[in-house]
């Protein structure tokens, strides 16, 4: 169920949230900032309204400021993150994550034949169904990549065992026809994954 997954994707990030916090509770309080005289560094720090000069003998505390500061960053970007999770389960009830469900429950999908097809399904019917490839120069085809497929360039081959290990669905040098125009695009991802990747990217803005 999505709203499931959004649940245990915010626990992750306030589990993240507590460790930062943990470690920055431990750290020496302030703000580190350094300014430079010619090819010399001072550094400094501020705290309470105070501005501290940190002489190179206390190395140790320069090295504490910094990961507090560095930690405290990291922090605000983690909050950032979980506002925007936040924001999901508000824009949406109880009533319409209980849709996803029906869609994922596979006894459900059963008594929905017909009606609805499973992503996953729909997805290998594309990966497997036929279609017509570039024709030209087909001599080139020298490059083997890991799901068995012959490519023209090393990058190329790259590019596809990357598809391919992260399980994304493609096509290798499609026909697609625009109007009278017939081209052959090196990879063609399908108009399914990329509106699933859309609607998970609108959620997290």
């Amino acid at each position: 169920m999505l709203y499931q997954r959004m649940m245990k994707e915010k626990q992750k990030v306030e589990d993240r949230i507590n460790d930062l916090q943990s470690q920055i509770d431990v750290l020496p309080s302030g703000t580190f900032f350094c300014t430079r005289n010619n090819k010399y560094y001072k550094w400094y720090y501020t705290d309470k309204g105070k501005t501290k000069y940190i002489p190179k003998s206390e190395r140790k505390l320069a090295e504490q400021l910094v990961k507090r500061k560095y930690l405290e960053s990291r922090l605000r970007k983690l909050k950032q993150e979980e506002k925007r999770i936040d924001i999901y389960p508000k824009q949406y009830s109880l009533d319409e994550f209980s849709s996803y469900h029906v869609e994922e429950h596979p006894e459900l999908q059963k008594l929905l034949s017909g009606v609805y097809v499973p992503l996953k399904q729909e997805l290998d019917e594309w990966v497997n169904a036929s279609y017509t490839n570039n024709p030209k120069e087909s001599q080139k085809l020298i490059h083997k990549t890991i799901p068995g497929i012959l490519v023209r360039s090393k990058s190329e081959v790259l590019i596809i065992n990357a598809l391919f290990e992260h399980k994304i669905p493609f096509r290798y040098e499609r026909l697609l026809q625009i109007q009278n125009v017939s081209i052959y695009p090196d990879f063609t991802i399908s108009v399914i994954l990329l509106q699933v990747k859309c609607i998970i990217g609108n959620i997290l803005e």
